[in-house]
């Protein structure tokens, strides 16, 4: 997330603590910097409540360009926009087996077209011993309406439905070491319904990330690379990630 401020930004938190839980509000505000595309204003507001009877609970609602949710350069150069609501809750069971679930609901704007993207999501998981963790995801996706098209070609990815249902099998290093690795895979099958099909279809899904880091102190090193494909072996993409972390 920080990675895509590019722009000035302003931030204000406020926190409440009591023996329940703690609360934290933000607002932030700025500029997001398009390049040659232009400037887009941002607003991101959060609540947040770590511990409510075992409970995990966060809301957010952000304003800004669209394209973390479409993943799409079509949708920069569309000038696509969007408003987001999210509410994710987690739940640890046991000392190994944890639950948790996200609802978002998006609002897509640009190309002359509204567009609402509703998803849901559940993860349970399990701790198979310091460093492999395994369990299984499922999600939901739709959209009401059409993707705008330019060139004849959509700016983003626009399913009537999507149901993906994944493996989730983890490796990390146990905590404490200076030099960590880790890694992850989601293989799995959704059912899609697409947009300019009539029926629904099986098509497999596959994802994986591997990356290492380096921390001592203050100081955290971390980088990662990762590939994801969907759709019979449409919209795949390719991921890198770079962070570098200073603890006052």
């Amino acid at each position: 997330a920080l990675g895509s401020e590019q722009g000035p930004f302003a931030e204000l938190e406020l926190v409440r603590w009591w023996r329940l839980g703690t609360v934290r509000t933000a607002v932030s505000a700025g500029v997001q910097e398009l390049d040659t595309f232009g400037s887009e204003p941002t607003l991101n507001a959060q609540i947040e409540i770590p511990n409510s009877g075992g409970y995990s609970i966060q809301a957010s609602y952000a304003h800004g360009p669209a394209y973390p949710h479409t993943a799409t350069l079509g949708s920069v150069v569309g000038g696509i926009r969007s408003d987001d609501i999210q509410l994710s809750v987690y739940r640890g069971l046991s000392e190994r087996w944890n639950i948790a679930g996200a609802v978002t609901v998006v609002s897509l704007r640009g190309g002359g077209v509204s567009n609402w993207r509703m998803s849901g999501a559940a993860t349970a998981a399990t701790q198979i011993s310091g460093a492999f963790r395994a369990g299984v995801t499922s999600r939901i996706l739709t959209h009401t309406d059409a993707a705008p098209a330019l060139n004849a070609r959509r700016l983003y990815w626009d399913p009537r439905a999507f149901w993906a249902n994944s493996l989730l099998l983890e490796f990390r290093t146990p905590e404490g070491e200076t030099w960590f690795v880790f890694g992850r895979l989601t293989p799995g099958y959704a059912l899609a319904r697409e947009r300019e099909t009539l029926g629904t279809q099986w098509v497999p899904q596959f994802g994986t990330e591997a990356g290492a880091g380096y921390e001592a102190g203050r100081f955290l090193f971390e980088t990662d690379v990762g590939y994801y494909r969907g759709r019979a072996g449409d919209y795949n993409s390719l991921a890198a990630n770079f962070r570098i972390s200073i603890r006052p």
